[in-house]
Parts: structure tokens; C-alpha cells; sequence
């Protein structure tokens, strides 16, 4: 491929990159005759809490509004009480020796951390999913994932990591002496099976807040839709026919029309036959 000459090249300055045309989302214009659309709830007053200045939808916004609450604590409130209970269990019962949070000198994880912690796994996801080491590590370039580093320490990240277990229903083979041992109140779930006490609270108070926020109908856009604006996964992405040969398929459920159009509502991955 040819090259333009260096005479005709023009230097980029804060004034010509200004006058460039500004690429404004599709406008939302409801289609008639097709019967109820899918559609999501949300108030003239929430919506206007998800813009910023500038009048863009803030991605991290949306994710806190579309989070549900456990009871009367937020989402990283709940799970972060879950985690300080395990990391106390683990450090009582397993000889676990943190490399960060020392819970028995009240250096514990807080609705914050827990907060950052899912941050930087959704930065380590869109890089490609690199190795804990190699996120922070500043001297790789390739696998090196600034804004996990910049959010917090690698043996805090190490530390909640290891704390994702306390969804495996630990609290019936602790001590009867609960309160004298442990920082949080035990969950009291309600009737349900032993192997999802912990892990099916949190599913359920998605679904719940799933229902609370979408009006059933048509319109509800998967990563194979041709769909202006909507980026497809990078593992669906190939020659006819989808998906390619991958191990591990990649689907993803977004908003078709709206004023929340192409935020990705839902995604899963499944292992095809091979990794089977």
C-alpha cells in the first residue's frame, strides 16, 4: 500500500482536532407496527443521573444503577462483608497468611476495594485476560494493565481473589461461637439448596433486579445481530459459518433501541463440544 507524501502531511494540533466531525449515537426513533418493544425502565431523573457534563452516557453509571441490593446494604457493601467473614476463616482454619488485608489488625476489605477489585477484573477481560503478574507489571507493555495498577496494589487484588470462595457455602462448617469469632453477621439464607446458599443470594437478587428493570418485548439485540454501534466479540468474529472453532463461544445480549442501546445486558460463556 502507498503512503501519503510528507509534503501534503498536517501536523494534528487541539485546533484541528476540534474542527473534526463529531460521530453522534444513532437517534432513537421507535418503530412502529412491531408490537411492544423490549425496552428498559428507567426515569427522566435516573437517566439524567447516568450523563455526564458533556451529555455521554457514563458506562460505570449505568453499572451501578443496573447493580441489585441485598437487603438494606448495596451489592459491594454485601460482598464485602461476605469476603471479610472468609478472609477470616481461611486465615483461622487454612493457615492463610495475607499479603495485603490483616483482618486481626482491622486492616480489612472495604465496599470500595470490592468495588476496584471488579473494576480490574473487567480491565484484564477487555486486555485480553493477562496473569494477575503480568497486569502489573509496569515493564511489560504487551500484557500490562494500567488502570488496575493505578486502582490498587497487586496483594490486595491476590488477597480479594482468594476471598471469591466465600461463595462456596463455607458458613455451616464454621464455629458455633460465631459472633466471637468473625467481623460480619452470618448470612441467614432462605430455604434452598446447600450448594448455592451464598452464590444463589447474589443470583437471585439479579434476577429480581433484572425484572425491575425491563419491559419484555421485541428487539433484544445477540452478538451475531448486525446492529449499528454494537461491537461484536472479538471470538465470534470470522468466516461463515459462527462461531468459529473456538473452546469457549462468547454470547452477549445488549439493548437494541434507546437511549441505552448497545450496553450488554447479559453474557455467558459456554464450552462447545470440543471442550467438552
Amino acid at each position: 500500500m502507498g503512503r501519503t507524501e510528507a509534503k501534503d502531511w498536517r501536523k494534528a494540533t487541539q485546533e484541528t482536532l476540534r474542527a473534526g466531525r463529531r460521530i453522534d449515537p444513532i437517534p432513537y426513533k421507535p418503530r412502529e407496527g412491531d408490537g411492544e418493544l423490549f425496552d428498559v425502565k428507567i426515569s427522566e431523573e435516573d437517566l439524567k443521573g447516568l450523563i455526564d457534563e458533556n451529555g455521554d452516557l457514563r458506562y460505570h453509571r449505568v453499572h451501578e444503577w443496573a447493580l441489585p441490593k441485598l437487603g438494606e446494604e448495596s451489592y459491594w457493601e454485601w460482598i464485602a462483608a461476605r469476603m471479610r467473614n472468609y478472609m477470616m476463616h481461611i486465615v483461622q482454619h487454612d493457615g492463610y497468611n495475607p499479603r495485603f488485608y490483616k483482618p486481626k489488625e482491622d486492616h480489612v476489605i472495604l465496599a470500595n476495594h470490592v468495588a476496584r477489585f471488579f473494576g480490574c477484573q473487567h480491565a484484564r477481560m477487555m486486555k485480553g485476560h493477562p496473569s494477575i503478574e503480568h497486569a502489573w507489571n509496569t515493564r511489560d507493555s504487551l500484557f500490562h494493565v494500567g488502570p488496575c495498577s493505578e486502582s490498587m496494589p497487586m496483594d490486595a487484588f491476590k488477597d480479594m481473589h482468594r476471598c471469591l470462595h466465600f461463595a462456596d457455602d463455607w458458613e455451616e462448617d464454621a464455629d458455633a461461637d460465631w459472633e466471637d469469632t468473625y467481623l460480619d453477621e452470618k448470612v441467614e439464607a432462605p430455604a434452598t439448596a446447600k450448594h448455592r446458599v451464598n452464590f444463589g443470594m447474589v443470583e437471585d437478587a439479579f434476577n429480581k433486579r433484572w425484572k425491575e428493570l425491563v419491559r419484555y418485548g421485541l428487539h433484544i439485540t445477540f452478538d451475531e445481530s448486525r446492529v449499528a454501534g454494537w461491537y461484536k466479540s472479538s471470538i465470534t468474529i470470522g468466516p461463515e459459518p459462527k462461531p468459529i472453532g473456538t473452546d469457549a463461544p462468547l454470547q452477549l445480549m445488549c439493548v437494541t433501541f434507546g437511549p441505552l442501546s448497545t450496553y450488554k445486558l447479559h453474557s455467558w460463556v459456554y464450552g462447545s463440544q470440543k471442550a467438552r
